[in-house]
């Protein structure tokens, strides 16, 4: 019995194996990349063989593409949970609305400080 996979899976396990063959693509133009770099410094020496730009981008745009690979993985497996979603909404909502708090608060203590310091400088 095979088990048919939800429109939300199906897109899922289409963008997982797009960026898998795009981490796949952009590793082989690294290694392409290493060994011109590896045969211009065999070459030329330090001097003019400093390693391609396309290398490090490359190599960031790999590293973001398997991080959004980790999170939609994360997703297959329950860790991102779409239904929590206003849940946590609404404690960064609450989070900041203490924090203003504080900082008013913060805010105040530091005028009073301001003023016992400039009372003392008036005194000294």
């Amino acid at each position: 019995m095979v088990l048919e996979l939800s429109a939300t899976e199906q897109r899922i396990n289409d963008k997982w194996n797009f960026l898998r063959e795009e981490v796949h693509r952009l590793e082989g133009e690294v290694k392409k990349d290493e060994q011109l770099y590896s045969a211009a410094w065999a070459e030329y020496g330090s001097e003019l063989a400093g390693p391609p730009g396309s290398l490090k981008s490359n190599e960031k745009k790999i590293v973001k593409i398997k991080d959004q690979m980790r999170l939609l993985q994360g997703l297959m497996d329950g860790k991102i949970n779409f239904y929590f979603e206003g849940t946590l909404r609404g404690n960064i909502d609450r989070l900041d609305r203490q924090i203003q708090a504080l900082q008013a608060q913060r805010n105040e203590y530091q005028i009073q400080l301001d003023e016992m310091n400039e009372v003392k400088t008036l005194l000294s």
